[in-house]
């Protein structure tokens, strides 16, 4: 009996999992499919278009160690909470931007939200379920996200052509506020974390660094 309802805790927690990734990954194409839209309202040339797309990308890399590093130091399910919310909110202010400044501004927030939600994403897929499923685990939880973003473009032009911008962050927020009681209710911890002790006596910035030289050992590092 303990082993059945341990299964269908393992199940629940990928299904909500999924749902997140989805959620999160759905506001991927936003720039893009509103990009045209910046440029003509905006007047933006295209390389002030590709800087855009440029801060989203520098964003996305770069972050994504530090906020592993700070969510291997809870159990608490909070990244795979803030991501999805800072994600919709800052892709569906893109159009609305009244200006370059603010476009920045809505871009970076929108790419902080989606590099927010991957790295706990990733791992709370590796607490949830056993050794023996974890790539069908993995592959599941990679479907939510590459659905999503196929179904990105589509779903922003058609929010946007339906409803204009001003009403865009408010429809946007449902599906997020949505999966954010699923995660309250079923996932309010991540089953199986424990905040992460490393051997070394090093923290911060140190440890990150150590962490890369570990996984990249081929590679030279500072």
């Amino acid at each position: 009996m303990e082993a059945e309802n341990s299964k269908t805790n393992t199940h629940k927690g990928l299904v909500i999992l999924t749902i997140g990734h989805f959620i999160n990954d759905v506001h991927a194409a936003f720039l893009p499919t509103f990009t045209p839209i910046l440029m003509m309202n905006l007047g933006l040339s295209i390389t002030q278009a590709s800087m855009l797309t440029f801060l989203s990308g520098i964003i996305n890399s770069f972050m994504q160690p530090l906020l592993g590093y700070a969510s291997d130091q809870t159990s608490r399910p909070l990244m795979i909470l803030i991501g999805p919310i800072l994600a919709a909110l800052g892709a569906s202010l893109i159009p609305s931007s009244p200006s370059y400044a603010l476009a920045f501004f809505f871009v970076g927030l929108w790419a902080i939200g989606s590099a927010t939600f991957h790295p706990q994403g990733q791992g709370s897929v590796g607490h949830l379920t056993t050794s023996q499923n974890l790539s069908f685990a993995f592959s599941i939880f990679s479907v939510g996200g590459i659905l999503a973003s196929a179904l990105s473009p589509l779903y922003g032009a058609y929010l946007y052509q339906r409803l204009g911008e001003a009403f865009l962050p408010i429809v946007t927020s449902i599906p997020v506020l949505l999966y954010a009681m699923l995660v309250f209710k079923f996932l309010p911890t991540i089953p199986g974390k424990h905040a992460y002790q490393s051997s070394v006596e090093t923290k911060g910035l140190k440890f990150i660094l150590h962490s890369m030289k570990t996984t990249f050992a081929p590679y030279p590092l500072p």
